[in-house]
């Protein structure tokens, strides 16, 4: 079951996981000119998994920078521009806040480095004390997660020891560095996806002669805002260096503790079994039967099959064996004139209450049979004394509805019989309440202890579908179990066929009845009628009358009652330097992405 489960899973979701890139790679070369001017390359690094054709990146128009002198390179080779979407073309397009540059390319499971180079004004503004560069690197508008990050900002000429002053945003695991001459160096593992990575540099204001200059100091005030960020940044790491220690600690913790739960759990299971569920004796193999056995209604013989899971097919043979008893008669009425033969043949079978019948022989009825004639000929059929099976259908909400509650009461009848050991169903419903608790316990423990509380998780699992096997018949449920399970695989592999013409009218309509309630299917039903037709049994079934006298017919039309039954009831509920987390007011540098 596990492995359909795994293989219907994996074809379901394949699909969708079929065509996808990362961003596995970014290079980042700036080099700075005496008047500000910033020549950017970017070298992407995408892994393409499935067919793309297109990657793409945004620039945004805004009154702080300009970009011009955009050009696109994979390797030595060029990409012009071009109108085409030729592969091995690129295409600018202008929108009103940003230009979208397009790269076209044809390739499928691959890896691909593109290299976008291109001119920035505007980031670096000259004060009269400092040169401010400020600029996102990496802006916040990337949906995928960078890897591999390194980036490295020449200044216009060589700098002394410490220049420039220079910090990181955006993520508190980058880290940088002042290599000789005033090159700054950034590096960074990972950068999640809708996440900028900002540097903001104190340079010289003398490096920049060709720049123009604004009014006013600028060194001290940068200086203060970057120490304040620093020591947040610096609490920051500091608390998530201690929030790991504590996990780590919790981790270890649930490593202890773990195989110790789940064997605990194990042997509750176990405990309980003992307890409530060893049975006196094994059942032997069962042998087919081909006589019915002690007579029951055919809703508790649905119930002594399955317990708490009665289903449709306990009301469609209950229905059925009033009819056979007389109290219903199943009816084959004309068509409406107008009606399309489609309608005719599918839809014109009515259920009858023998209403003299019902009075003679009310006291016979158990309480969930006349609690069922009530609800069919007052609710669905409106006290006419007649209800066509399609009414179930368009009131399929309110039988439903009912169904629930005749469910209960015919397990109220079930008990009565005793056949389930009740010691078994404490142990079971000890178990499985135990299992939900354990179940939500421990999946909410493993976001606070980790994966190896998962192990207390499966054996929880383990619990919980382990105590249905808790649950057993008595010597009398085991008996009556046995009788009736031998019925039913002589009737699902055909033995009655050469007997037929041997047994009683009663012992006909029984095999129909309690083959249906022990969930013999179509297949069954219509080989039945066929085999009652070969051997001339054409009278026995006077409860459901029809135009014709074809067991064939015969046969289709009780399939149609149990069709429409089941689809009534499908539906029903039950069933270096460091980074700083602040900044954010660097020039943006765009997005984009692959498709």
């Amino acid at each position: 079951m596990l492995v359909a489960i795994t293989g219907l899973l994996t074809m379901i979701f394949s699909p969708l996981h079929a065509r996808d890139y990362r961003m596995d790679g970014l290079d980042l070369t700036i080099n700075i000119d005496p008047d500000g001017a910033m020549h950017i390359r970017e070298d992407w690094t995408f892994v393409f998994d499935g067919r793309f054709s297109e990657v793409f990146r945004i620039f945004p128009l805004n009154d702080r920078a300009t970009i011009d002198d955009i050009r696109v390179y994979e390797g030595d080779r060029e990409y012009p521009l071009s109108d085409t979407e030729e592969p091995g073309t690129t295409r600018l397009v202008s929108k009103r806040d940003y230009q979208e540059l397009q790269v076209f390319f044809n390739g499928a499971n691959t890896t691909r480095v593109f290299s976008i180079r291109y001119r920035l004004n505007g980031a670096i503004a000259r004060h009269e004390d400092a040169a401010l560069l400020y600029y996102k690197l990496i802006s916040d508008e990337w949906e995928k997660p960078v890897h591999n990050i390194t980036a490295r900002i020449y200044p216009p000429e060589p700098l002394p020891p410490g220049e420039p002053a220079h910090w990181l945003h955006g993520s508190l695991d980058a880290v940088s560095e002042i290599e000789d001459g005033g090159v700054v160096t950034v590096q960074l593992s990972r950068l999640p996806a809708w996440t900028f990575l900002e540097i903001r540099a104190l340079y010289p204001p003398g490096v920049f002669p060709d720049l123009a200059v604004t009014e006013g100091m600028i060194r001290e005030e940068v200086m203060q805002e970057a120490a304040r960020l620093v020591e947040e940044a610096n609490q920051s790491r500091q608390e998530e260096i201690a929030k790991q220690e504590r996990q780590q600690a919790r981790y270890q913790t649930g490593r202890q503790i773990a195989w110790p739960l789940a064997l605990i759990i194990i042997f509750l299971w176990g405990w309980l079994y003992q307890k409530y569920g060893r049975r006196p004796e094994e059942l032997r193999k069962d042998e087919p039967l081909n006589m019915l056995p002690e007579i029951e209604p055919p809703a508790l013989i649905n119930y002594l099959m399955h317990f708490d899971f009665i289903n449709v097919n306990a009301l469609v043979s209950t229905i059925f064996d009033l009819s056979h008893r007389g109290y219903l008669k199943i009816e084959e009425r004309e068509a409406k004139p107008g009606l399309s033969l489609l309608r005719k043949k599918s839809s014109n079978l009515s259920l009858i209450l023998e209403k003299d019948y019902l009075e003679a022989n009310r006291s016979e009825l158990l309480p969930y049979e006349e609690r069922l004639l009530s609800f069919l000929f007052a609710e669905i059929a409106g006290q006419s004394g007649e209800m066509r099976f399609r009414d179930m259908e368009k009131k399929k909400h309110k039988v439903q509805k009912f169904m629930s509650k005749w469910n209960k009461s015919i397990k109220e009848e079930g008990k009565k019989k005793e056949w389930f050991d009740k010691e078994s169903i404490k142990g079971r419903n000890i178990g499985l309440i135990a299992g939900i608790c354990c179940l939500i316990l421990f999946l909410i423990s493993t976001a606070i202890y980790g994966p190896w509380m998962l192990l207390p998780v499966v054996a929880s699992l383990f619990l919980l579908i382990g105590s249905f096997f808790i649950l057993h018949r008595t010597a009398k449920g085991r008996l009556a179990y046995k009788q009736w399970n031998a019925l039913r695989k002589y009737l699902k592999r055909h033995q009655f066929e050469p007997h037929l013409g041997k047994v009683d009218g009663d012992t006909i309509n029984g095999y129909l009845i309690y083959g249906i309630a022990m969930g013999l299917g179509p297949r069954f039903i219509k080989r039945f009628a066929r085999s009652l037709e070969l051997q001339g049994h054409t009278m026995y079934m006077g409860w459901i009358v029809l135009h014709t006298s074809s067991m064939s017919d015969f046969g289709n039309a009780i399939n149609r009652v149990i069709t429409t039954t089941s689809t009534t009831m499908s539906s029903a509920s039950g069933m270096g330097g460091g980074g700083t987390a602040g900044g954010g007011g660097g020039v943006s540098s765009g997005g984009g992405g692959a498709r």
